[in-house]
């Protein structure tokens, strides 16, 4: 390690190697920290990701999933424009709301059951304001979104 980072630092000093660390470290923080549930949450998901990469190592499965591998580097443009739409639209609601919600979590799970399952609330909103943002919302996502993951 010593040698490594004398004759040529930037061969270790690599975002592989940090998340390794932590990924190593953050076990290791349940000593002290054992009751929180969003660093158990995230242990969780970090070990079944460690899971999914030794799976990735046996010959068959490996070839099955390397084209998901790949995959994912391609849909991070798809993804970022589906993000920033999203939190455009959950501003907008959030801002037109007749009766102001908390942004976290009502305007949020009310603009991801809309947007991602593509459907309508059973009631119309009584503001033609907040109805048009609906229904431009629902338009946006269903055509062009969803095309674009299609097309990737």
């Amino acid at each position: 390690f010593v040698v490594c980072c004398r004759t040529d630092p930037a061969s270790y000093c690599r975002l592989g190697n940090l998340w390794d660390l932590i990924r190593s470290f953050l076990p290791i923080l349940l000593l002290w920290q054992h009751q929180s549930r969003w660093l158990q949450c995230l242990i969780i998901l970090i070990y079944w990701m460690r899971l999914l990469e030794g799976v990735s190592l046996s010959r068959q499965i490996g070839l099955a999933l390397l084209p998901l591998k790949k995959l994912a580097h391609g849909l991070l443009p798809a993804m970022s424009f589906t993000v920033l739409g999203f939190c455009a639209f959950s501003h907008a609601m959030c801002a037109v709301q007749v009766t102001p919600e908390h942004l976290w979590p009502h305007t949020f799970w009310y603009s991801f059951t809309t947007l991602i399952t593509q459907g309508l609330p059973e009631q119309p909103p009584d503001d033609y304001l907040e109805l048009m943002l609906l229904y431009g919302g629902v338009l946006f996502f269903s055509i062009f979104v969803m095309n674009i993951f299609i097309g990737v």
